[in-house]
């Protein structure tokens, strides 16, 4: 299960929560990240391993290209939609929403 504490440890990872949770449809492949958020192809790529890890990302290789997306299916998908969308403009709130988050599912 996703440790809602982890979310919020790196600016790369607030970035991806945002860019994807802005686009909870959307596929995006490393490169594509790379690009669209100005980070290292190989801190986005541990990042992503995290999240994987914690169930909250999925992966779908097509080609020679490896897609990542959200697992809309993660119990904790929605809450975060809502926590992440609420709280895009200030890194703070996000941090003690998801905190918040965490202490409740553990309380």
């Amino acid at each position: 299960m996703v440790d809602t504490l982890s979310l919020t440890k790196s600016k790369i990872r607030r970035a991806l929560l945002r860019l994807f949770f802005a686009n909870p449809s959307q596929k995006y492949y490393l490169r594509e990240l790379e690009r669209k958020l100005g980070y290292s192809a190989g801190n986005i790529r541990r990042e992503l391993l995290r999240l994987k890890e914690d169930e909250l990302f999925t992966t779908q290789k097509t080609a020679n290209l490896l897609y990542y997306s959200l697992n809309s299916s993660h119990p904790l998908f929605e809450e975060l939609k809502s926590i992440v969308s609420k709280t895009t403009q200030d890194d703070r709130s996000l941090k003690k929403a998801l905190s918040s988050v965490l202490l409740k599912k553990h309380g």
